[in-house]
């Protein structure tokens, strides 16, 4: 595969968008074809990983490619967007990092005389001993970063509805017995759940159309009447976002992303759950590759701070199951409200804590 580092440079971000999982592969399989890839493997037995999640997330969210970017992009995509955007569930996945991007950054100032590749191979050099307490810092990306490496550190499956389930029972028989459930101090540990308006500005109607033209077709093939409110429901909130992302990529595109962001809060590609639909064949029905559908899915659950288990996009149906539809915090603790006296749960449905009263 031949590699052109400048091949996105000229290009608007939606003649970009269908070449950048292209972009992305051709730069990982140069690398690792070359003097510097292959030295990393002999210590290392893959390669890539950072590599793309740097590319793609430069790209998507900043529009920054290899031949523009500089000190203060790199350090931007590693101190923020890096540790906002991504959650290890092993902590030890940050110790690859570093390494790895640095042979890369060696690889492209050698191969391609990048003149400000040297200031960025001392910056990734001088941040190695710190980017791994930056990455898995529990502040750093909010109340599910923080609730996922909890649950990690107490050997919890938290990639599984039943290891969060789990945990969640742990934290709270650990937890209820310290408080004396005082109803004065009931406090949110996710945000109101919030009514699911489908309004959208004048000036995107006609995209907002064509995004929902396809989902709506998909949901009445694969899915049901509540998934299809839920897509259109996000789509809506994607449009009214100022200014709107809808506004850059192709319908095609955007309604394979969130159809799919909306698919893993509800657990669509778990075989046991009805109905059910595999990421391939949501990919396909859309007809875009994994890497767009998946990149456009990332885009809507960051930008609508979207998570399994996400109280504001689970499918009614599925409330009753969701642990974090109930997780409250009371005198500081995290407590299921359902396990909760009567005084606090109506004060934390008072509050739009929780979807209704157990």
């Amino acid at each position: 595969m031949t590699f052109h580092l400048t091949q996105l440079d000229s290009l608007t971000y939606d003649q970009a968008e269908p070449l950048l999982e292209t972009y992305i592969e051709g730069a990982i399989e140069t690398f690792a074809h070359s003097p510097e890839g292959q030295a990393y493997l002999e210590t290392n037995e893959t390669l890539g990983s950072w590599i793309g999640s740097f590319l793609e997330l430069a790209y998507l969210y900043e529009e920054y490619t290899l031949s523009m970017m500089a000190f203060p992009h790199v350090q931007e995509i590693m101190e923020s967007l890096f540790p906002r955007k991504i959650t290890l569930l092993d902590p030890s996945q940050a110790d690859d990092a570093i390494p790895e991007l640095l042979c890369f950054w060696q690889f492209l100032k050698r191969q391609y005389k990048l003149k400000k590749a040297d200031s960025i191979i001392k910056y990734l050099a001088s941040i190695e001993s710190t980017f791994p307490s930056l990455m898995n810092d529990p502040h750093s990306g909010g109340f599910l970063k923080n609730l996922l490496l909890q649950g990690h550190e107490l050997g919890f499956d938290m990639t599984s509805e039943e290891g969060l389930q789990a945990f969640q029972e742990h934290f709270n028989a650990q937890q209820i017995s310290d408080s004396d459930h005082d109803d004065s101090d009931v406090s949110s540990s996710t945000s109101t759940i919030p009514q699911k308006s489908e309004s959208v500005p004048k000036a995107m109607q006609a995209k907002y159309d064509q995004i929902i033209t396809l989902t709506n077709e998909f949901a009445s093939q694969y899915l049901n009447d509540e998934y299809a409110q839920l897509i259109r429901a996000a789509t809506a909130a994607l449009a009214r976002k100022r200014p709107s992302p809808l506004s850059r990529g192709q319908a095609k595109s955007w309604a394979c992303g969130i159809t799919h962001a909306i698919g893993m809060v509800n657990f669509l590609y778990d075989s046991s759950q009805s109905p059910h639909v595999s990421a391939g064949n949501l990919y396909n029905a859309f007809g875009v590759s994994s890497s767009t559908g998946q990149s456009k899915s990332k885009q809507t659950r960051d930008l609508l701070d979207m998570f399994q288990f996400d109280p504001n996009w689970t499918l009614p149906s599925l409330i009753d199951r969701n642990p974090m539809a109930w997780m409250i915090s009371v005198d500081g603790l995290m407590v299921d409200a359902r396990t909760m006296p009567r005084p606090i749960q109506e004060a934390a449905y008072a509050k739009g804590l929780i979807p209704y009263l157990p």
